[in-house]
């Protein structure tokens, strides 16, 4: 793409609090590649801070909660595309994949492009869904039981020897030491995420993560994995260093085969003494530490855009090894202004702000 022809894009999740969203990595690894690129975020606050940096999206609009429904959702685009006629939108967050995917044909009447995968392969990867993939697949994961009360999330804890993760559909999850903790963890999860939960065995080891693309035939566009060093509370992962394991690679590939993915997913493993990789969930998204690997020279969000817009593929080389990423905390500094337009109107046209 030359700066003539760029198209306008669209990237949901901006904020970087406690639990940090990728939109604001996505972003800046698009502008390592495409400078000239102009980006309009979604965000459903607008306190979500990524908003607001240097560096960030030329625009911002707010969006209405998926549990909205479709036709709200759509009447909202249709509003911004009013105002910014992006033809590119990257959802980052999880729980919008599902509603958006719904909404494909939509999108696609009004010469919007995703980069979602096929539903079939989204519903096989869902966490409830995830021994059976990766038993089709021929991966280890820890057993998973979905429920929908605490009281069978308290009786499997104690069936899994009293101790597990209890984990929501979309985002959150929490180690349970007793069946009394996990009825406690579950009854908070489903008041704030719905159901069901997933309760899964809880394995200790090492957490790796892997980053890839997929070209939606079975192939992997270009990948990155790594070894977390410092997990937050939350399971975030705070800190990580590059490797180039290949038991960790070859899960990763004959996972992205299994289910013909298209565009980014982050898989999470854990590696227990004995040295197997066990699958704990698959993200079907950009992770938060999206950016790492562009700047350290393999950009894969800018081969997701050109394989969603279907241009030719330039080199991705592969991530060196002992590469370290450390997440650190910043205070935004903006104008009340503009945090009121956005909170009030909706909508946000900015220039960054300059450091003297």
């Amino acid at each position: 793409m030359t700066t003539s022809n760029l198209p306008l894009v669209a990237v949901s999740g901006l904020g970087r609090g406690e639990s940090p969203q990728p939109g604001p990595a996505v972003i800046a690894s698009l502008k390592r590649r495409w400078p000239d690129l102009r980006v309009a975020g979604l965000v459903y606050d607008a306190l979500e801070s990524g908003v607001y940096i240097d560096d960030g999206p030329e625009a911002a609009f707010t969006l209405p909660y998926p549990s909205c429904g479709g036709k709200i959702l759509l009447q909202r685009i249709d509003e911004i595309r009013e105002r910014f006629p992006f033809t590119v939108l990257i959802p980052t967050l999880d729980v919008e994949m599902e509603p958006l995917l719904g909404l494909s044909a939509e999108l696609a009447k009004r010469g919007i492009e995703t980069m979602l995968p096929e539903a079939d392969a989204f519903k096989a990867r869902n966490k409830q869904n995830l021994p059976q993939l990766a038993e089709r697949a021929g991966v280890l994961t820890p057993r998973t039981i979905a429920v929908h009360d605490p009281a069978e999330a308290a009786e499997w804890t104690y069936q899994l020897g009293g101790s597990a993760m209890i984990k929501g559909p979309f985002y959150d999850a929490s180690r349970a030491d007793s069946p009394a903790q996990a009825r406690a963890q579950a009854s908070r999860i489903l008041l704030e995420w719905g159901g069901p939960l997933l309760i899964q065995e809880r394995l200790t080891g090492e957490e790796y993560d892997l980053l890839a693309v997929g070209d939606g035939l079975g192939d992997t566009l270009g990948s990155c994995a790594i070894r977390k060093l410092v997990v937050s509370s939350r399971g975030k992962g705070y800190a990580g260093i590059t490797v180039g394991d290949e038991d960790l690679h070859r899960a990763g590939t004959v996972l992205m085969y299994a289910l013909k993915w298209r565009g980014p997913w982050e898989c999470e493993f854990i590696r227990t003494k004995d040295g197997l990789f066990h699958l704990i969930e698959i993200n079907p998204r950009f992770p938060a530490w999206a950016d790492f690997p562009a700047a350290i020279g393999t950009n894969l969000v800018a081969a997701a855009l050109r394989q969603t817009l279907d241009l030719p593929e330039e080199e991705l080389y592969d991530v060196p090894a002992g590469k370290v990423f450390l997440r650190h905390s910043v205070d935004i500094v903006c104008d009340a202004t503009d945090f009121s337009r956005l909170a009030v109107e909706g909508h946000l046209f900015r220039q960054p702000i300059t450091q003297s």
